[in-house]
This record gives structure tokens, sequence and C-alpha cells, in this order.
């Protein structure tokens, strides 16, 4: 909001002053729309035959603070890992694919219910407004030959 005002006392009539070419500028991150959150790569097939796959709920903003990365179809009743970097990769990786670069962060072990899906909150803070983060889901498979089952990447850009 932009307001001008302009007082003067009661006896006084002097001429005001005129505003021309006024320009806004916004300096730091808009509060326009964020991007979408984007699913990329191709998940690994659990032993069951079921393609896991990773999605967002609510929005990835600060001023929302209802953002989380879901899973579903994993490996029912297994323990689960989201983890997170900075940078997209294609790696071979377990029988699948790595789509995170190093470093990465790995979230805390949650387990996946008996649909093999779970939720995992993520804060949005101020810090995080204009970066972009990439997720993916490792679980455990035991009948797999490897033991661990993959999803795809998911690209998410954070706004305020």
């Amino acid at each position: 909001t932009i307001e001008f005002e302009l007082q003067t006392d009661a006896g006084l009539h002097m001429g005001g002053w005129n505003i021309d070419d006024l320009e806004v500028m916004v300096l730091g991150p808009s509060s326009g729309s964020c991007p979408t959150p984007v699913n990329y790569g191709t998940a690994k097939t659990t032993s069951m035959g079921w393609t896991p796959n990773i999605f967002s709920i609510g929005s990835p903003r600060v001023a929302t603070g209802d953002f989380s990365v879901g899973l579903m179809f994993g490996q029912p009743n297994q323990a689960s890992i989201l983890a997170s970097s900075t940078g997209q990769a294609n790696l071979p990786f377990y029988g699948g694919t790595l789509y995170l670069a190093g470093p990465i962060t790995r979230g805390q072990v949650v387990y996946l219910s008996t649909f093999g899906d779970v939720e995992v909150a993520v804060p949005v803070d101020a810090s995080m407004v204009g970066t972009t983060l990439y997720y993916q889901y490792w679980f455990r498979d035991p009948a797999d030959s490897f033991g661990v089952g993959l999803s795809e990447g998911l690209e998410v850009t954070f706004c305020d």
C-alpha cells in the first residue's frame, strides 16, 4: 500500500505538491505463484511389481507452512528415508537410478504404511526462498536383489 498525504493548517492555503513518474520496484523475491514441483526420472519397480511415485502436498511457500513430500506404492511396512540435494543427478544406484547429486542430505527414518505410502513435512523458511531442492525416497525392499527401492526425483523451487 502506498499513500500520499499533505497536511496544512487552516490559515494557510499554499500549493501542494505533484507526483510524476512514480515507479514501484520489488527488491527481493516476488510474492507471485511458486512453480509447481516437477517429477523427473523413472522409479525403480518394487519386488511386488509396483512403481513408486513421489509427490508433493501443499505449497513450497514460506507463507503457507503446509508443504510435504509423499510417496505412494513403496514397499509396505518398510523403513524409508526422504533424501534431498541441491543438485540433480542420473547415476546407477542399487539396481535403479540415483537422481540426487552430492552432497545428499538424508532425512529421518519413517515407515511406510500397509499400503506403501508416507508423507514427510518439509519446513520452509525464509532462507529457502529462491532455492531449488531435489528429493528422492529410498526404502527397504527385502525381496529385491539389492534390498532397496527408489522413487523417481522431485524438483521443488521455494518461494515467499
